[in-house]
């Protein structure tokens, strides 16, 4: 009987272990989305319609209802300070399942990516 508790547990824990990952794979590839959208938009001199351009994007990759913060120059990291890179932030609350037992009944994802432009016209990811 014991067992049979403890096997429940553990694929409890798995279930929201592997709920978890998938949301933040989608919100990471939902903030690369974002950071280059807004990139986009700044090189392009619309930097007042970078934020639109990355809450859009992030929607498109999944993400809606999240927190979505678009930063020029990047807060944090190797680029901070950089005006020529773009960093985006997702804040996203999910709901978890096994956890909810144990007082946890939501858990915070986050996600950033920075967008730099480089000489060449192109855009490359960073952290």
């Amino acid at each position: 009987m014991i067992v049979l508790v403890m096997l429940c547990g553990f694929l409890g824990l798995m279930a929201d272990t592997a709920q978890l990952q998938y949301v933040r794979m989608r919100a990471q590839t939902a903030a690369d989305a974002a950071a280059v959208a807004a990139l986009h938009e700044m090189r392009g001199g619309n930097a007042v319609s970078m934020q639109a351009a990355a809450v859009d994007d992030a929607a498109r990759n999944g993400v809606k209802g999240a927190t979505i913060q678009v930063n020029c120059p990047p807060l944090s990291g190797e680029h901070s300070g950089d005006t020529t890179a773009v960093e985006a932030r997702i804040v996203e609350r999910t709901p978890t399942l096994f956890m909810a037992i144990f007082g946890h009944s939501s858990v915070t994802v986050l996600a950033r990516a920075v967008a730099i432009a480089d000489a060449k016209g192109g855009v490359t990811l960073g952290e």
